[in-house]
């Protein structure tokens, strides 16, 4: 493929991406990324968003044939051409970052963070009982509050790749066009995948967090099936803050793994449900059709990460989870995900040359380093997640009848 036609394409992606990218990030609706004019990395100016357009419009004109090949060579020997090349490599990987599926944002609590030290998540137990009657005179009694403290920190991700000088002589860009998508799609993982060991360790639902003190585990350890949400659901509801009371939950998720992923849409998405009324004080062999409020109950969530953390003794029983939305009205959560405010996409960077054309004039990042001519770039993510109240989730390994 010629250098232009190469060059348009990339273009065309970037201008693609700027047109649908609007508020697009789905782990905070109310926290876009923005627009395209905010697309740049981080530091960017209006005047540096000018002239990405301008490069993005050159290459079109030359493709045209409006205007000559020859500008498009003299723009190629400036230094600042491949630093816009860069912004629209930068463009590419946002847009491929945001749409990549992951499920964690749906039952984690997003939260932000200022710097790398662990960020304090305080949970204030009691005050919630029931009220007192007082005779006259008598005294208000007092309430006692029972802090609970837990952490979450963000560490550093990322890895570098480079091309070749000769790449860049043979016209080949896959390193612009594709290798932007793969490093966004490697962010992405590694979040999930960060996630999914806050739920589950190599035996299954993490032993850490899901515990018989916890009252967190589903009785009998069943498979995904109607009456094994049932008790899931049963499991939930019998919690108890520190009161004593019931903490109530709306909503629930439901998170499985891909084999299980059949079984659940069957459930969830069945009309009626027939399920045995023997529980209710009818005879054993009664049944009731009733009509499926299970899916409007439960959000469901295919996470494939969960195979492939869990590797170990439950591995091929399908382990699964019911977590509270993290959006509950009693402020409690089971996992959280945090970011550093303002990098909540990763950040694409390009090493400056450390070599200098005796010619005279700045050396172009495209004619590589002193060494070996390479091009350098490296992609940093910033990102952090940790276990919250064991109250709001409960779990089975799947390895019960």
């Amino acid at each position: 493929m010629k250098l232009t036609e190469k060059l348009t394409s990339i273009a065309a992606q970037a201008k693609a991406i700027r047109e649908s990218m609007t508020d697009l990030d789905p782990r905070n609706p109310n926290e876009g990324i923005g627009r395209a004019d905010r697309l740049i990395q981080p530091g960017g100016s209006q005047d540096r968003v000018r002239r990405v357009a301008e490069a993005a419009r050159l290459i079109s004109e030359v493709n045209s044939g409006r205007r000559p090949y020859w500008h498009l060579q003299e723009a190629m020997s400036t230094s600042d051409f491949p630093l816009l090349m860069g912004d629209l490599m930068y463009r590419q990987m946002v847009g491929n970052f945001v749409p990549y599926p992951v499920t964690y944002p749906g039952y984690f609590k997003i939260l932000d963070v200022n710097d790398f030290r662990a960020l304090n998540l305080y949970a204030m137990e009691g005050g919630q009982g029931i009220l007192k009657e007082l005779a006259e005179y008598e005294p208000y009694p007092e309430t006692k509050f029972v802090e609970a403290k837990r952490q979450v920190s963000v560490k550093k991700y990322g890895r570098r790749y480079g091309i070749s000088f000769e790449i860049g002589i043979n016209d080949d860009l896959n390193a612009f066009s594709q290798r932007p998508q793969s490093m966004a799609v490697g962010a992405r993982r590694s979040e999930e995948y960060l996630a999914t060991q806050q739920m589950f360790d190599v035996n299954g639902p993490h032993a850490g967090f899901f515990t018989v003190g916890n009252a967190n585990i589903i009785a009998g350890n069943p498979p995904l099936s109607i009456a094994a949400l049932q008790a899931g659901l049963a499991t939930m509801a019998a919690q108890r803050d520190s009161d004593g009371h019931p903490i109530v939950i709306d909503a629930v998720h439901l998170v499985i793994t891909p084999d299980d992923e059949v079984t659940a849409r069957n459930i969830l998405n069945a009309t009626e449900l027939t399920i045995s009324a023997d529980g209710g004080g009818a005879a054993s062999n009664t049944w009731m059709r009733v009509q499926n409020w299970m899916r409007n109950r439960l959000t469901l969530h295919v996470n494939a990460y969960i195979p492939y953390v869990v590797t170990g003794t439950h591995a091929a029983s399908n382990p699964w989870l019911l977590v509270a939305s993290p959006n509950d009205p009693s402020g409690r959560s089971a996992f959280a995900f945090a970011f550093m405010r303002g990098r909540r996409t990763p950040q694409l960077f390009m090493k400056d040359p450390d070599q200098r054309n005796l010619g005279g004039g700045d050396t172009s990042p495209m004619e590589g380093n002193f060494d070996n001519d390479s091009i350098d770039y490296k992609l940093r993510h910033i990102f952090g997640a940790a276990q919250g109240d064991p109250k709001m989730a409960v779990a089975s390994d799947g390895s019960g009848s």
